[in-house]
């Protein structure tokens, strides 16, 4: 935490500690959002989803409040790919874990999947993940968790993914979703392109991270 203080620049991925590295003494302190690697997500033709048995996947470790979610969706009997480490520490989930995967692997179940499940991190005080943009770079319709953030990304309700604040709204969404094949693959396709065409890979980030860095210099000289 010392360390900081010499820092020219500090970036945040969530906007919910920028106030903490200020008290902390930071001097700059700047959000920026979590990216995604277009070498390891993107779109491909490796799956025919209508024909995948896969409806849902999540990929994320399991946080203790992240399970709720995860078991109300499995009694719905909504056919869920879990992928991620320590689902096999609960009784819930213990059944549907397939553990972890490398990227190419991810990038295929998702692609696979009809619908993505994005969650964010509660103990990380999260307002978006690295999945928030990784989904929609490999063409998947997302159903996200609502956050300002997520909103700030994509948009209103509909127009690139759905939003839940809630287990049942997740339901019931995602039932929808499944129910509603143009308008599920319509917003995969608005979403793909938002964060594609956005500047939204880590290269864009570091791009970012420079300029900024390289302008905080020349105000201080």
């Amino acid at each position: 935490m010392k360390t900081l203080l010499s820092y020219d620049v500090v970036f945040t991925p969530r906007r919910s500690n920028i106030n903490d590295l200020f008290m902390l003494g930071c001097k700059n302190v700047a959000y920026l959002p979590f990216g995604y690697d277009p070498d390891y997500f993107y779109a491909a033709a490796e799956a025919h989803k209508e024909e995948q048995a896969v409806e849902l996947i999540f990929v994320g470790g399991a946080d203790s409040d992240r399970v709720p979610y995860i078991a109300a969706l499995q009694q719905t009997g909504i056919r869920i790919a879990l992928y991620g480490s320590y689902w096999e520490r609960f009784k819930e989930t213990r059944q549907l874990t397939l553990g972890q995967a490398g990227p190419g692997e991810i990038r295929r179940a998702t692609a696979a999947a009809k619908i993505a499940l994005c969650l964010v991190r509660r103990a990380n005080r999260d307002g978006h993940v690295m999945r928030s943009f990784e989904i929609p770079a490999i063409g998947t319709c997302m159903l996200a968790e609502d956050t300002a953030e997520h909103r700030e990304i994509f948009g209103e309700e509909g127009q690139a993914t759905l939003y839940f604040l809630t287990i049942p709204e997740m339901l019931q969404k995602a039932r929808w979703l499944l129910e509603h094949q143009p308008e599920r693959e319509r917003m995969a396709r608005v979403a793909h392109r938002l964060i594609t065409t956005g500047r939204h890979t880590y290269c864009d980030r570091l791009s970012t991270m420079l300029d900024l860095a390289k302008a905080n210099q020349c105000d201080s000289r």
